[in-house]
């Protein structure tokens, strides 16, 4: 005597996964319209976003960098995120990589000279914004970058600089 489904429950089963079949295009077409949100919300903010692992490898940065510096995304992501950094601000800016990683739920606020795709550097305004993000694999601590919004700041300080000049004369 075999164990064979009736028709009536191979019909219920055929219904199950049906059902299971469109909500699983519902949650992916849901997933989807996310990701274009929040894609299209990264690349028109004023601030550029980039995320740095432990180990100083550029895991990513937000379209609008080629706006503001003239790279691209996939121009960083994978290198070395020290290298746009302008050599005399390295170390100070590594100390305070290092001061960030070694505590939970830290930030830290350093301003530097960014390099440029054209080679050239910020003026020393540029603000970085570190917060310690660790992933639910526990293995992996990445680290939050997140660049001001260059021409308000360096704006700012032209005429902060223009002000306390013209009171000095």
């Amino acid at each position: 005597m075999s164990n064979k489904p009736t028709y009536e429950e191979l019909e219920q089963r055929v219904k199950e996964l049906e059902q299971d079949s469109l909500q699983r295009k519902q949650m992916e077409e849901t997933l989807q319209e996310y990701n274009i949100w929040h894609s299209t919300m990264i690349s028109n903010i004023g601030d550029v976003i980039g995320i740095m692992g432990i180990d100083g490898i550029m895991k990513y940065k937000s379209p609008n960098i080629e706006r503001w510096f003239g790279w691209k995304p996939e121009d960083l992501v994978g290198s070395s995120g020290w290298h746009t950094v302008h050599p005399e601000d390295i170390e100070r800016i590594q100390k305070e990589f290092i001061k960030v990683l070694e505590r939970d739920n830290t930030q830290a606020k350093v301003e530097y000279r960014y390099k440029c795709k054209d080679g050239t550097y910020t003026p020393p305004w540029l603000t970085w914004w570190a917060i310690t993000i660790y992933l639910l694999s526990g293995f992996i601590t990445v680290f939050l970058l997140i660049q001001y919004r260059t021409r308000n700041l360096i704006q700012r300080k032209l005429e902060l600089e223009g002000l306390v000049m013209n009171q000095c004369h």
